[in-house]
């Protein structure tokens, strides 16, 4: 069983893997290989992200932003938002999500509609395995919001 350590299921699940599948199957016939499923929007995760707004005082005034990587996958992105609603379901607090890639909404985009709502407080949750130049990316593109 392949696992894939992915967060979503864009290009890397629906093209690369297969691709290396096949490739293992050509070299390894008598083998069997299954691919598993990306994390994606496993309940466990979730609670994690729902713990960590908890610990810093997170209430129904306030606000979340749930930053991926985004690409051009729709349907990952769309995944992604599932994902932030999920989170503000069971957080009870609005969380809105941003793309630090190529998607959008932008984060500064997102800030930008959660101050809609003006909550008290924005908390960022930045759910990206590696940090790095999409973090940095990231904080540029929220220089100069409050």
């Amino acid at each position: 069983v392949v696992l894939p350590l992915l967060l979503l299921g864009a290009g890397h699940l629906k093209a690369d893997l297969p691709l290396a599948l096949e490739v293992a199957r050509a070299r390894h016939p008598e083998a069997r290989f299954r691919l598993a499923r990306p994390l994606g929007t496993h309940p466990a995760l979730v609670d994690l992200w729902v713990e960590r707004l908890r610990r810093r005082g997170a209430t129904s005034q306030d606000g979340a932003v749930l930053v991926l990587r985004g690409g051009t996958d729709p349907g990952a992105n769309a995944e992604g938002a599932a994902f932030a609603r999920l989170i503000e379901e069971k957080a009870g607090l609005p969380v809105v999500p941003a793309y630090a890639a190529k998607a959008r909404p932008t984060p500064r985009e997102a800030l930008l509609r959660l101050a809609a709502l003006r909550p008290r407080r924005v908390f960022l949750l930045p759910h990206l395995f590696f940090r790095g130049v999409v973090e940095e990316r990231l904080k540029g593109r929220v220089a100069g919001l409050d």
